[in-house]
């Protein structure tokens, strides 16, 4: 195991720049998940890390040494794609020791890393087939054991259950974040999915543009996202927003409600002119029939009219237009017969709500 340092890393590819003076420091045997749009610069970090890619700017450490300019094959990592890579004309067995073979580890030390491996990753049986004879969650079990072995500092993971439906992916998942507790290697894994980082990651690094906008264990950034592109980001569905004014001690909605600034976050807004709140779906309420509105705990009403009802089992995401400014809310499963053009009141705990600058670019409280 070992611990990674990134130095005000940075990569360019002419003048496009892909990761910008980003710098990261993974503690020994961590879990760290890499998240962030399509061409945030996930993969390219790997590939830094890795030595597949040279560094522009910077510098990068993977416990003592410094391996910015060391070749990747001495750089003692393991990376596993979303593409298996797995030989087709080889048993399983012989895909997972090729690499012991080649560097001529003895027979008893390939029995010996192959029986662990096997243990870990549930292989049993599977050891005579060849890939086209394997499920997706299986080639990439064999892909896993195949880094296994090889016993490195660092597992680097590149949106490793991508190509999977969602029954393996959860089968999958289950079996890296069984693996990380067994082996406790330090492992980096990046992927798009932020349900797969919010259950699987120590800390994750959010990135945009190739800029880190925070890094935080899942709680952090659920609960105190550092801007408005990780509260977005991070949450499903996606955190509302609604842009009000601050006007002498009072926040005005859109549709023109007065509402007096809860004393918790006057000190943060004293001095701005419009602010944008943020309030996730589950923490807005639907109001019960004659329920009152209660501004001095917080509770803010808004009327609006469903648009579109997503059943998703046990809960129900509501898509709400009118005076609720466009806002989804997130219920529990009771077996209310809900309906597009059903109108509804909504109350939104401002005890919840998360407010930004106008620009989005920091969190005010």
């Amino acid at each position: 195991m070992s611990s990674v340092r990134l130095n005000n890393v940075a990569k360019h590819f002419g003048a496009a720049k892909i990761i910008q003076n980003l710098s990261l420091a993974i503690n020994d045997g961590e879990f760290i998940a890499v998240v962030g749009p399509s061409g945030s610069g996930k993969s390219t970090v790997l590939r830094l890390i890795s030595g597949l890619e040279p560094v522009t700017e910077g510098t990068i450490q993977i416990g003592p040494r410094d391996v910015t300019t060391l070749h990747p094959k001495k750089r003692n990592v393991a990376m596993v794609f979303q593409n298996y890579a797995l030989y087709p004309h080889m048993s399983v067995e012989r895909n997972i020791l090729f690499g012991m073979k080649i560097r001529k580890e003895s027979r008893e030390a390939q029995r010996k890393a192959l029986s662990r491996v096997v243990e870990i990753l549930h292989l049993e049986g599977l050891l005579k087939r060849k890939p086209r004879q394997l499920s997706g969650g299986q080639r990439q079990r064999v892909a896993m054991a195949r880094a296994i072995v090889r016993r490195p500092e660092l597992f680097l993971m590149d949106e490793p259950l991508s190509n999977l439906d969602a029954k393996l992916r959860n089968e999958v998942r289950l079996s890296i974040m069984e693996l990380h507790r067994k082996l406790k290697t330090t492992t980096v894994y990046v992927t798009h999915d932020q349900v797969e980082a919010m259950t699987m990651a120590d800390r994750i690094v959010v990135l945009r543009d190739g800029i880190i906008q925070q890094v935080g264990t899942p709680q952090e950034l659920y609960q105190t996202p550092a801007n408005l592109f990780v509260a977005r980001f991070i949450g499903s569905p996606a955190m509302n927003i609604i842009d009000i004014a601050c006007e002498n001690g009072s926040l005005r909605l859109p549709n023109g409600l007065k509402v007096p600034t809860p004393a918790f976050v006057k000190p943060a807004l004293n001095q701005a002119r419009t602010v944008r709140m943020g309030i996730r779906p589950e923490h807005i309420i639907l109001a019960s029939e004659g329920q009152a509105d209660d501004q001095g705990s917080g509770l803010v009403s808004l009327a609006g009219t469903l648009s579109t009802v997503e059943m998703l089992g046990s809960d129900i995401v509501l898509h709400t237009t009118g005076g609720s400014n466009g806002l989804r809310v997130r219920v529990a499963n009771h077996g209310v017969p809900y309906a597009s053009g059903d109108t509804t009141r909504l109350l939104l705990d401002l005890s919840k709500a998360h407010f930004f600058s106008a620009e989005g670019k920091e969190r005010l409280c």
